[in-house]
């Protein structure tokens, strides 16, 4: 009897051992020394090295190695969150005061898919608390600079990747973010070309273990070098460092978004940083602070030492609908040199191409709606995104920032490269200073512009007029007609309107002729609409049209009745049915 081949292949399972840390020694059996040594040589195999030391609940463990620790070369999770009465804070230091060899870090990851939660790295001089050069690597819920109680004992850096990509620094999953405070230079540093597309998310940077009070780092928070690529910061409280927030040194393409940068964790205290809130030098471009048309992605960038953002230089770095507010200089510097002044065509060049700020002309709120004018000068043809911001007063030097962001506008501009118009209703803002960017199509981002106070005053609202008119015809084939368009005192700004000539008793095209646009100009109270009346031979008694106004803005004018009243005479006269100077009167905002 011949039987069919029915073997099936068996399925390849890799095992995974555990090491366990009981003992404080530097080496020897229990010892991390030990575990990291094992877990090296058991090549293929995920393993994972857990801490299990005896001692009583709140009792905190130190291990000092006197020389630098094995580097981890095989896949492996480290895990201080094993250790009994772990409640989310590290109970296991790994201290370097007695390490003799320089330039050692606490851990190094020369390897890909490792873990290392819940342990705290202080003392490594001359290194970092981790320093990573592989890819997909995470470190959760630790200590950087500080021990398991939360005092500071510096490492020469926090975090550090050297490279590889794919790495999560903080908060990931069920794991949530890392304090990385009092470290002598940057908390995490991320540096060389082939770092790419890592995560720094949910950490406390530069703050005590709760969030509220300064334990800074040496220089910045976070700094991402030359030739890193796609890095995205986000959720992170980065205040307290003694230099920049963060600082984007020739990297490209960063995110960087709902972060809270100079203030506490919950975006109320003032925790500033020493420098910027965040920098961007070396030629960084194409890095991204804010979500433009998502102010709930919006970091909040307030209260540091000196500028908000400071872009250097670099291109196409965009700023969008973010919380800029209470900084020691400007909310948006381009180029580190103050304010940055328009010029005609914004033909220069430099940092964001130096793309000039829109100008806010006026503000006016009336029955619940603010509408805002703005001008500016741009390329031509060109659709750009407008950021309009409320602010409860300008900054201490009387200068704009963005406080809350109200609305993202499209703004396109005409074949001359200019942009001059209303802004539609967009809040309910009585008494607020509002001010304004510009991101053109490439992503570069303006600094901000002036600051105006929305103007609330309706006691001093100006009346518009049109005069009616009386014409006789003549013998001429036509006779032109002139209404005065009036306000009773100056508006700050241009305005613009429609008319219209409208049949009575007499007849368009047949009567007369016309139909327009006017303006009166800022600081002026009239303007003179010509209407052509047409004689057209043919013996008729008095007639009657109307012409109406309307001016581009309604929301500015209490609406009630906009129309002058033009009489045509015959040759042989006609007694006028009205006072020659009557007017009908329109309130109009001021």
């Amino acid at each position: 009897m011949k039987f069919a081949n029915n073997f099936e292949a068996l399925e390849t399972r890799t095992l995974c051992s555990v090491y366990s840390v009981t003992s404080e020694a530097n080496s020897g059996p229990g010892s991390l020394r030990e575990a990291l040594t094992l877990s090296n040589n058991s090549v293929d195999v995920y393993d994972t090295i857990e801490f299990h030391l005896n001692g009583a609940p709140g009792q905190l463990f130190r291990i000092k190695p006197t020389t630098k620790l094995p580097t981890i070369t095989d896949p492996v999770k480290i895990t201080g969150a094993t250790q009994r009465f772990y409640d989310g804070s590290p109970q296991v230091d790994i201290d370097g005061s007695l390490c003799t060899t320089a330039g050692a870090n606490g851990l190094e990851i020369s390897t890909s898919n490792s873990l290392i939660v819940g342990l705290a790295f202080a003392n490594f001089a001359g290194g970092a608390g981790v320093r990573i050069n592989g890819n997909s690597n995470g470190v959760h819920e630790c200590y950087m600079g500080l021990r398991g109680y939360g005092a500071a004992n510096a490492n020469a850096r926090g975090v550090y990747i050297a490279g590889g990509s794919g790495n999560v620094i903080g908060a990931n999953g069920a794991y949530r973010g890392n304090v990385i405070s009092g470290n002598a230079g940057s908390g995490v540093r991320v540096i060389g070309e082939t770092a790419s597309y890592n995560t720094i998310r949910g950490n406390l940077i530069g703050t005590n273990v709760y969030g509220r009070k300064p334990i800074g780092n040496g220089a910045q928070g976070v700094y991402v070098g030359s030739g890193v690529t796609g890095t995205f910061i986000s959720g992170n409280t980065i205040s307290g460092n003694a230099g920049n927030g963060i600082q984007i040194s020739g990297g490209d393409h960063t995110t960087i978004k709902l972060n809270n940068i100079g203030l506490d964790r919950d975006g109320g205290g003032f925790v500033p940083n020493g420098a910027n809130g965040i920098r961007i030098d070396n030629g960084g471009h194409h890095n991204t602070i804010g979500v433009l048309a998502d102010p709930s992605a919006q970091n909040k960038i307030a209260c540091n030492d000196q500028d908000g953002v400071c872009i250097v230089s670099g291109v196409a770095n965009t700023i969008a609908a973010n919380e800029i507010r209470d900084n020691g200089q400007l909310g948006i510097d381009l180029g580190n040199d103050g304010i940055t002044p328009n010029d005609v065509g914004d033909a220069d060049a430099g940092a964001n191409t130096l793309l000039n700020a829109p100008t806010v002309v006026g503000a006016y709120w009336y029955g619940g709606t603010t509408q805002m004018h703005i001008a500016f000068t741009a390329a031509p043809s060109t659709t750009y995104t407008c950021n309009v911001f409320y602010n409860d007063a300008p900054n201490q030097h009387g200068l704009a920032e963005g406080g809350k962001t109200l609305a993202t506008l499209a703004l396109t501009t005409n074949a001359g490269g200019q942009y001059d118009g209303w802004i539609p209703s967009f809040v309910d803002a009585p008494n607020a200073f509002l001010s304004a960017t510009l991101t053109d199509p490439a992503g570069n981002t303006s600094e901000f512009s002036n600051v105006v106070h929305v103007r609330n005053d309706a006691t001093r609202i100006p009346t518009m007029t049109i005069t009616d008119a009386i014409v006789i015809e003549g013998n001429r084939d036509t006779s032109d007609v002139f209404l005065t368009v009036r306000l009773s005192s100056p508006l700050p700004t241009r305005l613009k309107y429609h008319w219209t000539s409208v049949n009575g008793t007499a007849f368009h095209d047949q009567d007369f002729i016309g139909s327009g646009t006017g303006s009166i100009a800022a600081g002026q109270t009239t303007d003179v609409i010509r209407v052509r009346v047409v004689d057209d031979t043919v013996p008729e008694p008095q007639e009657f049209f109307g012409v109406v106004i309307s001016p581009d803005q309604p929301a500015l004018v209490d609406v009630t009745k906009f129309q002058s009243t033009v009489a045509i005479l015959a040759n042989d006269g006609w007694a006028s049915p009205f006072d020659a100077d009557r007017s009908i009167v329109v309130d109009l905002i001021a």
